[in-house]
């Protein structure tokens, strides 16, 4: 393609943009848009001449520098470039033949065009064969088509008409090409690879995160295999609290709130449910002081018992589990931190593993829901800002970080030693 511009501005203006739309939809080739709607087609080798590039964010827009162009100066720009990818199958048209579409879309420009004209040539084939069709828009709306003649058998020209000398801001002048599949004979492999990877690269982002994580779980994060043996008791080195950590590799409330049934079974405290027959009232329940626990406890159990009894609770105090309601969470939160404490101290865990474990696991969860925003918006019609393919693969991303997170803390001899106990029981 070469577009020739020639601009004359009637006001200062820095630049001008070309955007250069690079989706298309229904393609002839399933692979290269398997997720459906819109896939890009390849834009490449693009020359600017008559002015300097200007920089953009956009990868498929060419910035045109006329920062030195006074008003009332005429300057002719050249823009050409090469595409592939962007035939496609039309139902409106005669079986066997690829439909090709030009929309000029020109940001910066909001002035009359005085003159617009295409002109296409068929160096290696015969236009005959062909169909050509050239319109004006205005926005989506049609207004009418383009004057068209055919040069001879390898040229089709279009301009505006007599009736028309210009367009207005908002009009474009369009064109589609019909082209028969047999015009198409060059051995183009390379083309081809390079669409599907410009499709479909960012659903390899799994892949490639897959064999990351793999790695650094297998080389940081596994724990040694071994044989369960069966064990007929729990361990006793080993409290239900911290239990509940080396069995999955992660603190849960249920792990602290675990040591109120365990004080029960060694006779600290009796556990009394009070039922009621309101269907807007829960049962409630009453624990009962029997004997304070000893003094060489861990912390974290400390603080739990001394959150539920006070630290000056004797034996016969009672509580009950409503009164504790909306301030034993402060407790709980405490006893958390003391509790990470614990298993650090007992070397349970390779240093940093259980700290990486959560640090994946949170990226994970973003990086899922940044996908999953991606691909609705990329599906709503946003393909300027996303795609299917990235918001799937940002998505399936993430549920690999999720997945490995899960399973990278790596127990150390002690905790391991202790995990062959509490698996076999």
């Amino acid at each position: 393609m070469t577009e020739l511009y020639t601009l004359v501005p009637v006001r200062r203006m820095e630049n001008i943009t070309r955007y250069l739309y690079p989706y298309i939809a229904d393609q002839q080739s399933s692979i290269k848009d398997w997720m459906g709607d819109q896939s890009r087609y390849i834009v490449s080798k693009i020359e600017v001449k008559g002015t300097k590039k200007c920089r953009t964010m956009q990868s498929a827009s060419v910035c045109l520098d006329i920062s030195d162009l006074p008003v009332g100066e005429e300057r002719t720009i050249e823009i050409k470039y090469r595409t592939y990818g962007n035939f496609f199958e039309s139902p409106d048209v005669p079986e066997n033949l690829l439909a090709y579409a030009f929309v000029p879309i020109n940001k910066g420009i909001d002035e009359p065009v005085l003159k617009s004209s295409i002109q296409i040539e068929f160096p290696d084939g015969n236009a005959d064969k062909t169909v050509f069709r050239s319109d004006i828009y205005n926005g989506e709306t049609f207004l009418r088509q383009a004057r068209i003649q055919q040069l001879n058998s390898q040229t089709y020209y279009a301009d505006l008409g007599d009736n028309q000398t210009f367009l207005q801001p908002q009009e474009k002048m369009t064109f589609r090409l019909y082209v028969s599949e047999a015009y198409f004979t060059e051995d183009v492999t390379g083309y081809e690879l390079r669409l599907f990877w410009l499709n479909n690269r960012f659903l390899f982002l799994p892949m490639l995160v897959f064999l990351g994580l793999y790695y650094a779980w297998n080389r940081w994060g596994r724990d040694e295999d071994f044989t369960k043996m069966v064990h007929y008791y729990p361990p006793e080195d080993v409290p239900p609290s911290e239990a509940g950590i080396l069995i999955d590799d992660h603190l849960h409330d249920r792990d602290l709130l675990a040591l109120i049934p365990y004080w029960g079974a060694k006779g600290y405290i009796e556990i009394e449910e009070i039922g009621t027959d309101s269907i807007w009232k829960k049962d409630d329940y009453i624990f009962k002081l029997n004997k304070r626990i000893p003094y060489d406890i861990p912390k974290y159990e400390r603080k739990m018992f001394n959150g539920i009894f006070g630290a000056s609770g004797e034996p016969g105090k009672e509580v009950t589990l409503s009164s504790l309601k909306n301030k034993f969470y402060k407790t709980m939160d405490e006893a958390r931190k003391l509790l990470e404490k614990e298993i650090k101290q007992k070397s349970f865990y390779v240093p940093y593993t259980r700290g990486a474990s959560v640090f994946i696991i949170v990226l994970g969860i973003i990086m899922s829901c940044i996908g999953l925003i991606l691909f609705v918006l990329a599906k709503l019609g946003a393909e300027d800002f996303a795609s299917p393919e990235l918001g799937l693969g940002l998505f399936a991303t993430g549920i690999l970080g999720f997945i490995f997170g899960r399973i990278m803390p790596k127990k150390a001899p002690m905790g391991l030693e202790a995990y062959k106990k509490l698996a076999g029981f």
